[in-house]
């Protein structure tokens, strides 16, 4: 993952998709990251410090959250465009894009009993910016190159961003990562280098460690704003903890009533048995997160099978606005288990869960494509490979039988297989 230090312990990740998501709200499209880092660090009152009732600070406090950056890009109706970051351990990173207004729904999501407050501060805030931001040597950026001219001091005219790239490479230091380096050359192309780590095997694993399994219904087309941030939205979590000696120490389970899709897939509820009736009372994606987070604790390690579940969540985050540093833990401890499952018998082909556990020759427990007892399967397996050596001479034969055969049942993946491939290539 690509990131910028705007400054000590102020951190922008995942800019990969950052300037397509300034570029959304924008009055006009810039071609540079570095037009907007330059404009945060060099100019007057970009830093607003935001608590969880959206009350607004020049400087950090004991209630600070979120610390919003001001991009100085404006919307064709002049509201001003923010990065959103949240406040962790280390200090703030994040990557949310959007306007006082669309932030403030995010906060409020985030934090529904501050309903009230967020309603009544949001304007205090937008009057404090205002003030604020009035003493600026420039207020915010009307014309790309004019502006990094200005802050070159340079007197000529500049006929593309190539002009600018060695001072925009020297104003804004880069960060390596996990081995990836994001480079900006004259074409203002970004390319990402990629580092081969040694691979993680199944007795690598330490301490509590969590198994989960996501149920998942597509969002409506027609709502297209919604759909083009996540295709799904999640109607199902289930998850189990195991404790350092792979025993189970708790289950999570809650349905999860969906915002964005009139109503469950038919084929989706004919495969999990899930119905709108099932999700109409139950509690929204904000609030089955956060208590997952709160059932999750300090646990870092999470395990699914594929990694369909964690591109659907993350996914569902940005498109709900949940920011939450416990989450971005999780996001990078996430294992794939399928595919270490893969490895270990010496099978190629993607094995589905049901032909994992009849390879191994298991008896599937509870129903097929529920979330929870789909993930207490999928703990049965990985008991299995923490136990067990020699697992490609015991079992490679009876797996890639099942493999190779006609899959046993439907899976949400098969059924949503051209979407599932589109968050898969993003």
């Amino acid at each position: 993952m690509a990131m910028y230090e705007i400054e000590k312990e102020i951190i922008v990740d995942e800019i990969e998709g950052l300037l397509e998501g300034i570029n959304k709200y924008s009055s006009f499209e810039i071609q540079s990251l570095e037009t907007v880092f330059t404009f945060i660090r060099e100019e007057y009152h970009t830093k607003f410090f935001i608590d969880r009732k959206m009350n607004i600070n020049m400087a950090e406090d004991k209630d600070t959250t979120y610390l919003w950056l001001d991009t100085g890009m404006r919307t064709v109706q002049d509201e001003p465009i923010f990065i959103s970051l949240l406040k962790n351990e280390e200090g703030y990173s994040g990557h949310y894009v959007g306007t006082t207004n669309i932030l403030s729904n995010a906060v409020r999501d985030f934090s529904p009993w501050n309903s009230k407050d967020i309603a009544a501060n949001k304007k205090k805030m937008k009057q404090k910016y205002q003030s604020r931001t009035a003493k600026r040597e420039t207020l915010y950026i009307e014309n790309e190159n004019e502006y990094l001219l200005k802050k070159m001091n340079v007197n000529r005219s500049i006929n593309s961003l190539a002009d600018v790239v060695d001072w925009c490479s020297i104003a804004c230091p880069e960060i390596e990562e996990q081995g990836e380096t994001l480079q900006n050359n004259a074409d203002e192309k970004t390319e990402l280098k990629i580092v081969e780590f040694p691979q993680t095997t199944c007795r690598d694993f330490e301490g509590t460690k969590i198994i989960l399994d996501l149920e998942f219904t597509a969002v409506d087309e027609n709502n297209k704003d919604m759909h083009r941030l996540a295709k799904f939205e999640i109607i199902q979590f289930g998850a189990v903890k195991l404790n350092s000696k792979n025993e189970i120490i708790g289950k999570y389970d809650s349905y999860v009533r969906p915002r964005f899709c009139s109503c469950i897939d038919p084929k989706v509820a004919k495969l999990t048995g899930i119905t709108d009736e099932m999700v109409s009372e139950a509690p929204d994606f904000i609030n089955v997160v956060n208590g997952f987070l709160g059932w999750v604790g300090d646990t870092k390690t999470i395990l699914s099978w594929s990694m369909d579940d964690l591109r659907v969540l993350r996914n569902e985050c940005r498109q709900k606005g949940l920011i939450d540093g416990r989450l971005d833990i999780l996001f990078d401890n996430w294992i794939d288990l399928q595919k270490m499952f893969g490895d270990e018998i010496g099978v190629e082909k993607q094995v589905s869960l049901e032909n994992a556990v009849a390879g191994l020759e298991l008896e599937f427990e509870g129903n097929k494509h529920t979330a929870l007892d789909d993930a207490l399967n999928t703990v049965a397996i990985f008991q299995v490979m923490q136990q067990e050596d020699n697992l490609k001479d015991r079992y490679k034969d009876i797996v890639e039988r099942f493999a190779t055969s006609e899959e046993l049942s439907v899976s949400i993946g098969s059924l949503f297989g051209d979407l599932l491939k589109e968050i898969n290539e993003a």
